[in-house]
Protein backbone atom coordinates (compact mmCIF):
# COMPACT_ATOMS: atom_id res chain seq x y z
CA UNK A 1 0.00 0.00 0.00
CA UNK A 2 1.68 2.85 -1.18
CA UNK A 3 1.30 6.45 -2.21
CA UNK A 4 0.55 9.66 -0.03
CA UNK A 5 -0.76 10.03 3.53
CA UNK A 6 -4.11 11.25 4.27
CA UNK A 7 -4.93 13.65 7.00
CA UNK A 8 -7.88 13.61 9.41
CA UNK A 9 -9.48 16.45 9.99
CA UNK A 10 -8.23 16.53 13.64
CA UNK A 11 -4.84 17.17 11.66
CA UNK A 12 -3.39 13.22 12.50
CA UNK A 13 -2.62 11.26 9.67
CA UNK A 14 -4.87 8.69 8.54
CA UNK A 15 -3.44 4.98 7.46
CA UNK A 16 -4.93 2.52 5.58
CA UNK A 17 -5.24 -1.36 6.15
CA UNK A 18 -6.95 -4.62 3.88
CA UNK A 19 -8.69 -7.17 6.12
CA UNK A 20 -9.98 -10.55 4.37
CA UNK A 21 -13.46 -11.59 5.48
CA UNK A 22 -16.48 -13.65 4.19
CA UNK A 23 -18.06 -10.63 2.69
CA UNK A 24 -14.83 -9.85 0.79
CA UNK A 25 -12.14 -7.45 1.46
CA UNK A 26 -12.85 -5.10 3.77
CA UNK A 27 -10.99 -1.65 3.94
CA UNK A 28 -10.17 0.14 7.15
CA UNK A 29 -8.84 3.92 7.80
CA UNK A 30 -7.88 4.81 11.28
CA UNK A 31 -6.17 7.79 12.80
CA UNK A 32 -5.40 8.32 16.26
CA UNK A 33 -8.88 9.29 17.43
CA UNK A 34 -10.00 5.27 16.20
CA UNK A 35 -11.41 4.07 12.68
CA UNK A 36 -11.98 6.50 10.13
CA UNK A 37 -13.89 4.76 8.06
CA UNK A 38 -14.24 0.91 7.32
CA UNK A 39 -15.89 -0.40 3.94
CA UNK A 40 -16.15 -3.16 1.43
CA UNK A 41 -14.24 -3.47 -1.63
CA UNK A 42 -16.30 -2.63 -4.47
CA UNK A 43 -18.96 -4.01 -5.79
CA UNK A 44 -18.48 -7.34 -8.00
CA UNK A 45 -15.03 -7.53 -6.55
CA UNK A 46 -15.63 -9.75 -3.27
CA UNK A 47 -17.73 -12.47 -3.16
CA UNK A 48 -19.19 -14.24 -0.20
CA UNK A 49 -16.65 -17.03 0.87
CA UNK A 50 -15.50 -18.93 3.39
CA UNK A 51 -12.34 -16.98 4.10
CA UNK A 52 -10.95 -16.30 7.90
CA UNK A 53 -10.98 -13.04 9.22
CA UNK A 54 -7.21 -11.27 9.40
CA UNK A 55 -4.97 -9.04 8.10
CA UNK A 56 -3.69 -8.76 4.42
CA UNK A 57 -2.13 -5.57 4.05
CA UNK A 58 -0.98 -2.75 6.33
CA UNK A 59 0.44 0.74 6.23
CA UNK A 60 3.74 0.61 9.34
CA UNK A 61 1.83 3.25 11.67
CA UNK A 62 2.37 3.40 15.11
CA UNK A 63 0.31 3.45 18.71
CA UNK A 64 -2.52 4.18 19.24
CA UNK A 65 -3.02 3.72 15.61
CA UNK A 66 -2.01 0.21 15.25
CA UNK A 67 -3.63 -0.81 18.41
CA UNK A 68 -6.89 0.70 16.50
CA UNK A 69 -6.67 -1.40 14.08
CA UNK A 70 -5.87 -4.81 15.87
CA UNK A 71 -9.39 -3.76 17.61
CA UNK A 72 -11.21 -3.57 14.80
CA UNK A 73 -9.78 -6.93 13.32
CA UNK A 74 -10.30 -8.62 16.63
CA UNK A 75 -14.07 -7.30 16.83
CA UNK A 76 -14.63 -8.69 12.73
CA UNK A 77 -13.13 -12.35 13.89
CA UNK A 78 -15.41 -12.16 16.80
CA UNK A 79 -18.35 -10.64 14.73
CA UNK A 80 -17.91 -13.59 11.86
CA UNK A 81 -17.87 -16.54 13.96
CA UNK A 82 -21.38 -15.85 14.56
CA UNK A 83 -20.84 -15.13 18.50
CA UNK A 84 -21.81 -12.03 20.14
CA UNK A 85 -18.89 -9.71 20.11
CA UNK A 86 -17.16 -9.65 23.47
CA UNK A 87 -14.27 -7.34 23.04
CA UNK A 88 -15.10 -3.67 22.79
CA UNK A 89 -15.97 -2.00 19.75
CA UNK A 90 -13.31 0.10 18.46
CA UNK A 91 -13.76 3.41 18.81
CA UNK A 92 -14.63 5.52 15.80
CA UNK A 93 -12.96 9.08 14.39
CA UNK A 94 -16.14 11.14 14.18
CA UNK A 95 -14.28 14.14 13.34
CA UNK A 96 -15.85 16.43 9.83
CA UNK A 97 -19.46 14.54 9.58
CA UNK A 98 -22.44 16.55 10.66
CA UNK A 99 -23.79 16.26 14.22
CA UNK A 100 -27.90 14.74 12.75
CA UNK A 101 -25.24 11.59 10.86
CA UNK A 102 -23.54 11.28 14.08
CA UNK A 103 -26.67 10.92 15.95
CA UNK A 104 -28.31 8.53 13.62
CA UNK A 105 -25.50 6.63 13.64
CA UNK A 106 -24.06 6.46 17.28
CA UNK A 107 -28.17 5.53 18.23
CA UNK A 108 -27.98 2.91 15.41
CA UNK A 109 -24.85 1.47 16.93
CA UNK A 110 -25.54 1.75 20.82
CA UNK A 111 -29.72 1.08 20.47
CA UNK A 112 -30.08 -2.33 18.68
CA UNK A 113 -27.80 -5.73 18.79
CA UNK A 114 -27.24 -8.84 17.02
CA UNK A 115 -30.20 -9.76 15.37
CA UNK A 116 -32.23 -6.83 15.77
CA UNK A 117 -34.45 -5.45 12.77
CA UNK A 118 -34.81 -1.33 12.66
CA UNK A 119 -36.96 0.28 10.43
CA UNK A 120 -35.90 3.61 9.14
CA UNK A 121 -39.53 5.35 11.43
CA UNK A 122 -38.36 3.33 14.37
CA UNK A 123 -34.52 4.80 13.89
CA UNK A 124 -35.88 8.35 13.86
CA UNK A 125 -37.79 8.00 17.07
CA UNK A 126 -34.66 5.81 18.34
CA UNK A 127 -32.48 8.85 17.62
CA UNK A 128 -34.98 11.47 19.04
CA UNK A 129 -35.64 13.01 16.00
CA UNK A 130 -38.57 13.17 13.73
CA UNK A 131 -40.41 9.99 12.52
CA UNK A 132 -40.79 12.27 9.48
CA UNK A 133 -36.89 12.34 9.12
CA UNK A 134 -37.07 8.60 7.71
CA UNK A 135 -35.86 10.03 4.36
CA UNK A 136 -32.65 11.84 6.14
CA UNK A 137 -32.10 9.08 8.35
CA UNK A 138 -31.96 6.98 5.17
CA UNK A 139 -29.35 9.39 3.55
CA UNK A 140 -27.00 8.91 7.03
CA UNK A 141 -27.35 4.84 6.72
CA UNK A 142 -26.29 5.54 2.76
CA UNK A 143 -23.19 7.31 3.97
CA UNK A 144 -22.35 5.52 7.00
CA UNK A 145 -18.57 5.10 6.76
CA UNK A 146 -18.40 2.18 9.48
CA UNK A 147 -19.70 -0.96 8.13
CA UNK A 148 -20.87 -3.44 10.80
CA UNK A 149 -19.69 -1.20 13.62
CA UNK A 150 -22.62 1.25 12.77
CA UNK A 151 -24.78 -1.51 11.38
CA UNK A 152 -26.58 -0.29 8.61
CA UNK A 153 -27.39 -3.85 7.42
CA UNK A 154 -29.66 -3.58 10.21
CA UNK A 155 -32.08 -1.17 8.93
CA UNK A 156 -35.17 -2.39 7.08
CA UNK A 157 -38.42 -1.02 4.87
CA UNK A 158 -41.51 -0.32 7.28
CA UNK A 159 -43.14 -3.39 5.49
CA UNK A 160 -40.65 -5.83 6.50
CA UNK A 161 -38.81 -6.19 3.73
CA UNK A 162 -35.07 -5.89 3.67
CA UNK A 163 -34.31 -3.20 1.11
CA UNK A 164 -30.92 -2.61 -0.37
CA UNK A 165 -27.62 -2.58 0.75
CA UNK A 166 -24.95 -0.51 -0.97
CA UNK A 167 -27.20 1.20 -3.28
CA UNK A 168 -28.51 -2.19 -4.21
CA UNK A 169 -25.28 -3.32 -5.35
CA UNK A 170 -24.59 -5.45 -2.10
CA UNK A 171 -28.03 -6.68 -1.58
CA UNK A 172 -26.44 -10.41 -0.94
CA UNK A 173 -24.05 -9.00 1.48
CA UNK A 174 -26.81 -7.57 3.38
CA UNK A 175 -28.99 -10.55 3.54
CA UNK A 176 -26.08 -12.91 4.62
CA UNK A 177 -24.96 -10.29 7.48
CA UNK A 178 -28.85 -10.92 9.38
CA UNK A 179 -28.91 -14.50 8.68
CA UNK A 180 -25.49 -14.25 10.08
CA UNK A 181 -26.66 -12.63 12.86
CA UNK A 182 -29.36 -14.26 13.91
CA UNK A 183 -27.21 -17.42 14.49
Amino acid sequence: MTGKTATCLSGAAVTSHVVASPIGRIFVSVCRKGIHSIHLEPAGVGKINDAEVELEESEECGPPDAEHVMNAVNWLKHYFVRCSPECEQPGLCLEGHTDFRVKVWLSLKDGTKRGDRISYKELARLAGVSEKSSRAVGQAMANNPFLLLVPCHRVILSSGKIGHYSSGKRDDVKRYLLELELH
